[in-house]
């Protein structure tokens, strides 16, 4: 072991460049697949755009190769300019030509169905209650069929999936950029969290040399940008859950309970870090207090969470508990009048393949999957944590956690890998020294 790690000492230049040229393929690869639209905004800029492109990468690895610890900062001022330019050309030539063209078909259908919610929600409506047919979303209606071939509607025409501070967050950014440049578009929002998100990315590894490498391999990850760029709004609740272990690592608790209650009240599948956030709390009292003691302590330092979500989550339950309830839950689980259908990658694809479920349209119970394999799972995992107790072990089993439950259950698309892969690649450079002695010492 002691001998592979000198080697890797010895050669991290060598990785560190393969891996910005390889995470840099990935990222041009997006710009070729997309240049219907990507290229047309830039066509007639296009041979300065790829120039400074390669200006870039011959400035980086020139300063690399000659003395990476002399030209550190200057190294880091390069990728903070690529990422910041490049990442966000892209994403606004994306939204520009959206704009120009009034083509909604080149955003991910979430963009569109959330600005629709937001509207609702300025207009003093509840959009758990409305339906979308008579909005831009009625271009999705269609877009579903099953497997004999019938047409189905799309379940996202009655039913908004997403949890309410989404909307409530891009309410008044929707007014503001409406006043400022006659439109709003979703993703807005989401390059304003990115923004805001990369100096707390920067700050995460502890280790100097790490924080260039973390930096990249993030921005660049070619399963982060394509759905980033598309709309996907695993960014939003990705930047509350990083705000809520940037505090929690720092001991500074009720911010970070704030971070994590705004982060489960943006999506669901933020709900599956709570064990291990709470149980990092728990592990971090004193051993000679009782259990009930222990219990309490946590509860103290985290009661914001629980004011916070329940003051977003309770206007919308006294509104319509029904809808929230049908729009949230049932059309994932499939107990909805129209559900969402099987689909993806996981083993519901498999069940619809070989028969066992008859149409993707029909209700199987998932459930009994997701207790049975992921509940030993997360008690195994909770147990390791009793262990291995830092900020860095809490999102590495939610990832492992997380992909269990989303491949057991009635969806699992390369949205969720993407996630998948944002929460691993952050666990990796949260892994520090002190989480390394913690683990050598137990």
């Amino acid at each position: 072991m002691k001998a592979k790690i000198e080697f890797i000492k010895r050669h991290r230049l060598i990785f560190e460049i393969a891996l910005l040229f390889l995470l840099l393929g990935g990222f041009f690869s997006f710009l070729l697949v997309n240049q219907t639209y990507f290229f047309y905004y830039l066509s007639s800029r296009l041979i300065y755009y790829f120039l400074l492109v390669f200006v870039f990468i011959f400035a980086y690895l020139f300063f690399t190769v000659i003395n990476k610890n002399k030209y550190y900062y200057l190294r880091a001022v390069l990728i903070w300019f690529a990422v910041i330019y490049f990442i966000c050309v892209m994403m606004i030539s994306h939204i520009l030509i959206r704009h120009n063209t009034g083509d909604d078909f080149y955003v991910h259908d979430s963009v569109v169905l959330t600005e629709a919610a937001t509207k609702f929600l300025s207009e003093g409506r509840n959009f758990y209650q409305e339906n979308y047919y008579d909005t831009p979303y009625a271009i999705y209606k269609g877009i579903f069929y099953d497997v004999n071939g019938p047409r189905h509607d799309n379940p996202a025409m009655t039913q908004y999936p997403y949890l309410p501070f989404i909307p409530v967050f891009s309410l008044p950014l929707y007014h503001l950029f409406s006043n400022l440049f006659g439109f709003f578009d979703e993703r807005f929002v989401h390059l304003l969290l990115f923004l805001i998100l990369l100096p707390i990315l920067w700050q995460l590894p502890k280790k100097k040399e790490n924080k260039i490498l973390f930096f990249y391999t993030f921005c660049f990850n070619p399963f982060f940008l394509i759905f980033f760029v598309a709309g996907y709004n695993d960014i939003f609740v990705f930047f509350w859950l990083i705000l809520c272990l940037y505090f929690l690592r720092r001991k500074i608790f009720l911010p970070s309970a704030v971070a994590l209650a705004l982060a489960c009240a943006a999506k669901q599948s933020a709900w599956l870090i709570l064990p291990f956030y709470f149980f990092y709390i728990y592990y971090h009292q004193d051993n000679s207090q009782s259990v009930s003691q222990k219990f309490f302590g946590v509860i103290k330092k985290i009661w914001p969470f629980l004011v916070v979500f329940l003051i977003i989550f309770a206007p919308f339950a006294l509104w319509g508990l029904n809808d929230l309830i049908d729009d949230i839950y049932r059309k994932e689980a499939g107990t909805a009048s129209l559900s969402y259908p099987i689909s993806g990658l996981g083993l519901s694809f498999i069940l619809l393949k070989l028969k066992l479920v008859k149409t993707a349209w029909d209700y199987f119970p998932f459930w009994i999957f997701q207790i049975f394999l992921g509940l030993p799972g997360l008690l195994i995992l909770i147990k390791v944590q009793k262990r291995i107790n830092t900020v860095w072990y809490i999102f590495f089993a939610y990832g492992l956690f997380l992909f269990v439950f989303w491949y057991f259950s009635r969806y699992f698309h390369d949205s969720h890998f993407g996630f998948l892969t944002m929460i691993l690649i952050s666990a990796f450079f949260l892994f520090d020294q002190a989480s390394r002695d913690n683990i050598l010492n137990n």
